[in-house]
């Protein structure tokens, strides 16, 4: 039995896309909180931007280390359940550790924000 040649170019892109998927199913990418802690108990740097919020080990709004972005000075989110995490390191202003999901050691207990 002969297929004509685009039949046999789809048939192989479904079951590589089958494939893909049930690669994908079999071994699932699991976020687990915290896990990928650079070092354990790491100081956190710069400034503390308290919020009155709880990190719950992933992302939230808002988006917390804009001030980092207008002065350049790095900083780090206090959160109401005494976690910290880190924002990027400047002229980088994202909420790095928030979204890796790495917490840090905070120090200081004065507000910035």
């Amino acid at each position: 039995m002969s297929f004509p040649r685009e039949h046999l170019i789809v048939y192989g892109l479904c079951l590589l896309v089958a494939g893909i998927l049930t690669w994908q199913w079999v071994f699932p990418k699991q976020y687990k909180p915290g896990s990928v802690q650079r070092e354990p108990e790491q100081a956190c740097l710069g400034e503390p931007i308290f919020v009155d919020y709880a990190y719950n080990y992933a992302p939230a709004d808002p988006h917390e280390c804009k001030p980092q972005c207008v002065d350049g000075r790095e900083r780090y989110i206090a959160y109401s359940n005494d976690l910290a995490t880190q924002c990027g390191e400047p002229p980088n202003c994202f909420d790095w550790g928030e979204d890796q999901g790495v917490t840090c050691k905070p120090e200081a207990k004065t507000a910035v924000k």
